[in-house]
């Protein structure tokens, strides 16, 4: 009989595991309950101020990043305003978080956390999958705040009513929403985000570059670094000038899921490389014949070839086709004759980055489609790119004694080979 109750309690003790998403999930049975952990990770936890059983004070918010074998970590931000720091990726900056870690046991985290120096209680109960019960103590800095809390959801945010949203699978997130909209304040400016079913903001996008008046023209999800993983890049433009401007914002999905916004390491562009180019080739990379339609066409290349690119200090023209549309298009769909649009810039900036074949990509390493695109005598002799600060759905690679630069088109996925006009 003893030996048949110690192996009940054993099995009320394991940790089971069950499928969602495809995605293995911590599910925790110690003897009380069972608790499906998956549903507290990856979103930030707010104050609750729809109750009225606790007192306000000094408030924070928080974000559980793992929870597995009873343990528990993640960090929180006293005053509020974590999430700020979770979508910026600005979390592993000391002074901007607070990691915490702890045990749990029956529903209950118990955990610990450093501020000024001093070691702070951090408690919290598990009350249901959208609620959380959560007490911070520390009797010398005379702390003792409890609060409930909720997930930082889409009714938070004062967005305009042109909202759109389509259903994505993530590899990190599973099967969640793409939402698109414009904050609605005096100075306005384009709002992304992922949500999941219940409208919980798991992830912002930082698109607007600070830029207020300007709005989505679409959303694209691309595995942009060919790392195996989904990438987010957004498209916004003015209101008023539907064929002015194109802004473009590149957010990298890392492994944790996580995005990492593509930042670039710059210097002014050297001044041989400014100048009237024409285009004279077409460099299809290798998946080109399955994607033409929906991209470029054949006729849009013709159309393409033989215009002139100017790359000056403060001025720039330029050709590319918006074909392709994207998972959230607000812009118009350029068919017919007019895929290929002339784009015009005064006042432009530009950076120049240098690059080698050994190191040209976001993770530093080489571009295989690059390489197969244009071929080993033109790749090896690439020594930087040109990005516009505008027109940043184009870049353009810079060639070693040579007369000609390579113009890659990221709407398209396209290379083109672009000569120096005497």
């Amino acid at each position: 009989m003893k030996k048949l109750m110690l192996i009940l309690f054993f099995i009320g003790c394991i940790n089971l595991v069950c499928h969602s998403n495809e995605k293995d999930i911590e599910v925790e049975d110690c003897g009380n309950s069972v608790i499906d952990y998956s549903s507290y990770l990856k979103k930030v936890w707010i104050v609750d101020r729809t109750e009225e059983k606790r007192k306000y004070g000094e408030a924070f918010d928080f974000v559980i990043t793992e929870i597995a074998n009873s343990k528990i970590t993640g960090y929180l931000k006293i005053g509020g305003g974590v999430e700020n720091c979770y979508f910026d990726g600005l979390y592993n900056e000391d002074n901007l978080y607070n990691p915490f870690h702890g045990t749990i046991y029956n529903d209950t985290a118990e955990c610990i956390f450093k501020y000024k120096n001093v070691l702070v209680n951090f408690d919290f109960l598990f009350v249901e999958n959208d609620r959380i019960e959560a007490t911070m103590k520390c009797e010398s800095l005379g702390m003792n705040e409890s609060y409930y809390f909720r997930p930082y959801n889409l009714l938070d945010e004062q967005l305009h009513d042109d909202i759109s949203s389509k259903e994505l699978f993530l590899e990190s997130w599973g099967k969640v929403n793409l939402v698109a909209g414009t904050t609605d304040s005096r100075h306005s400016i384009p709002w992304v985000a992922i949500t999941n079913e219940q409208n919980d903001i798991l992830y912002e996008f930082d698109c607007s570059g600070g830029i207020s008046g300007s709005i989505i023209w679409d959303i694209f999800v691309d595995d942009v670094n060919s790392d195996g993983l989904q990438d987010i890049w957004t498209v916004t433009c003015f209101d008023n000038e539907p064929d002015g401007c194109r802004f473009v914002c590149v957010f990298y999905q890392l492994e944790n899921g996580l995005f990492r916004k593509e930042e670039r390491i710059t210097v002014d562009v050297p001044g041989k490389y400014f100048g009237d180019y024409c285009i004279v080739e077409f460099c299809p990379t290798s998946g080109y014949s399955g994607n033409s339609e929906e991209r470029i066409t054949e006729q849009d290349v013709e159309q393409m070839i033989g215009c002139t690119v100017t790359i000056k200090e403060d001025w720039l023209v330029t050709y590319d086709s918006e074909r392709r549309l994207g998972n959230i298009r607000h812009g118009k769909t350029s068919q017919g004759s007019d895929s290929i649009l002339e784009f015009r810039y005064e006042k432009v900036g530009y950076g120049w980055e240098s690059v080698s074949s050994e190191a040209m990509g976001y993770e530093l390493m080489a571009d295989d489609n690059l390489r197969e695109a244009i071929g080993e005598e033109y790749y090896e002799k690439i020594n930087g790119v040109i990005y516009n600060t505008s027109f940043q759905v184009q870049r353009f690679y810079t060639l070693e004694d040579e007369n000609k630069i390579i113009m890659h088109s990221l709407l398209t996925g396209q290379y083109f080979i672009l000569e120096r006009m005497t």
